[in-house]
């Protein structure tokens, strides 16, 4: 006879000592409810590690892909000549503080017969102003050195060219880690159902036993 049918037969003839029962069975039960399959602990971690890398991945490489998509879009390839170069000073923030940084800046031409001025800035910054001063001195006054300027600003230069690989890079990254992430949360739902299942069968055996014990 199946344990559902001889449970529903105990609690029509033992009411009041299956009351009694109870108790004991609630504190087992209570203490079967934490997962405890290896399996699935660990899935469930893979799987929370997943999810913490989805939502890294995503937001750092859609942010720079916001960033550098339009200057992909925008920015043109000439020669620049430098005319002169120098340290400028920034404010930049980590998580929990702002400081000052440096970064290398250059004035210099470009265009037909290097007309037209332009800026150039990069997006590289240093704490130290003296690894900001000896990577401005990397480009040489009165030498040239190919640039890349915006078409619809052309005083706004830098040297290396645009690029969204970095972006691209990070959402795949991201999106290998949703097939990782699925994978693990299907693995743990169906580990910790199993364990809940078997748990389930233990309860309803172990209650069986202790509505026998008070019967007797």
């Amino acid at each position: 006879m199946p344990s559902d049918e001889i449970l529903k037969q105990d609690r029509n003839t033992c009411h009041g000592k299956l009351f009694h029962a109870a108790p004991l069975v609630f504190h087992y039960s209570m203490r079967q409810c934490c997962i405890k399959d290896p399996k699935a602990i660990v899935c469930i971690v893979l799987a929370s590690l997943g999810l913490a890398s989805v939502i890294i991945f995503f937001t750092i490489g859609t942010v720079i892909y916001v960033q550098t998509n339009p200057k992909v879009v925008n920015y043109a390839i000439s020669t620049c000549l430098v005319n002169s170069s120098s340290v400028k000073t920034y404010e930049c923030a980590t998580r929990n503080s702002r400081y000052t940084c440096y970064g290398g800046l250059w004035e210099a031409h470009h265009g037909d017969n290097y007309t037209v001025f332009a800026t150039v800035e990069e997006d590289n910054r240093y704490r130290d102003y003296a690894n900001a001063l000896t990577r401005s001195q990397e480009f040489k006054n009165g030498s040239t050195y190919s640039c890349w300027y915006d078409t619809r600003n052309p005083s706004v230069a830098q040297w290396e060219q645009p690029s969204v690989i970095a972006a691209i890079a990070l959402l795949s990254a991201g999106g290998a880690s949703v097939l990782i992430t699925g994978v693990f949360t299907f693995l743990s739902v169906k580990f910790v159902k199993n364990e809940i299942q078997k748990k389930r069968r233990e309860e309803a055996e172990n209650f069986q036993s202790a509505a026998v014990a008070y019967t007797n």
